[in-house]
């Protein structure tokens, strides 16, 4: 697995190692569902619907950090579970992956938002902390 998820007493850390660009966000966002939702959420199906969220950045290092947090921002609004991208364009200056909403109404978003983010060549080490607002 491209990615590695690991509970703290505050919440999660996410280390993502990935072969470039497309597969380093593809698999950071793959974590983070799995984050909110748990393992369920990565294979669910989905119900036709799909949310696109976006991100500004010169770098990926920028962008990155940026989309995670929109995820996490978003899913506890969402009516329904979001599940790993199924697609991703790259513009200059912006990232946009586009998410399906799954038919897994019984899945609940925890309650996490981004507390650090540190992206280096195809790696990235994401930590996210549970908060009771959900933001």
């Amino acid at each position: 697995m491209p990615y590695s998820l690991k509970e703290t007493p505050g919440g999660m850390e996410l280390d993502v190692a990935a072969s470039g660009r497309e597969s380093l966000v593809r698999e950071s966002l793959h974590g983070v569902v799995e984050a909110l939702y748990g393992k369920e959420a990565v294979g669910g199906p989905g119900s036709g619907q799909a949310i696109p969220i976006q991100a500004a950045g010169i770098t990926l290092g920028q962008s990155l950090p940026e989309l995670v947090a929109e995820l996490l921002d978003l899913a506890p609004k969402t009516q329904g579970p979001l599940g790993p991208p199924r697609w991703l364009a790259f513009d200059e200056g912006r990232l946009t992956a586009t998410l399906p909403v799954l038919d897994a109404p019984r899945l609940v978003a925890r309650a996490l938002r981004l507390a650090s983010a540190r992206v280096v060549g195809n790696g990235a080490h994401f930590v996210l902390s549970r908060s009771a607002a959900g933001r």
